[in-house]
């Protein structure tokens, strides 16, 4: 359960460096600033970790990638250019529950496949379901083809493309 949490993170990782810059208040900047880079840790790990774990074959039977939430999504990049530079607490307060609900809503949604940090890295989520019918997310830099055998290893909920083991 812990991956979809750091996808999201990272995924907002940007919006939160956004808002460092908007924001006038120092303190405001450190802690959305120390997020947004929390948020690219929390990519760095789900990426590195397990790659050398055992790498499991799944053969790809559907490929869904991402459409319609990436619409939804975007609009949440709004955020920094409505803000006040000076907000009140009550504007801090709103906006991080804002931020919690986009967040809770992106992790129970496929828009958990939309993610700026890993498409600047080269990566993306998409959603697949395998010859034994388990629907997962896969981060990878490829959109499998449909029949292709993928080798991944389980980072808990999401599946972490890898290279073949055997060339």
């Amino acid at each position: 359960m812990l991956a979809k949490p750091l996808l999201v993170l990272s995924s907002y990782s940007l919006l939160l460096a956004l808002l460092a810059v908007r924001i006038d208040y120092v303190e405001w900047k450190w802690v959305l600033g120390s997020l947004a880079v929390l948020g690219v840790l929390s990519l760095l790990l789900l990426l590195l970790s397990d790659s050398t774990s055992t790498r499991v074959p799944r053969v790809v039977k559907t490929v869904k990638r991402p459409g319609a939430e990436a619409g939804g999504y975007l609009t949440s990049y709004l955020l920094p250019f409505v803000v006040s530079p000076t907000p009140t607490l009550q504007d801090g307060i709103a906006y991080i529950v804002f931020l919690l609900i986009a967040g809770v809503i992106t992790a129970k949604t496929g828009a958990v496949q939309i993610n700026p940090l890993l498409y600047l890295f080269g990566w993306q989520v998409i959603q697949f379901t395998d010859t034994n019918e388990k629907t997962k997310f896969l981060v990878t830099r490829k959109t499998p083809d449909i029949g292709e055998e993928i080798w991944v290893s389980l980072f808990q909920d999401v599946l972490v493309r890898r290279k073949d083991p055997t060339g």
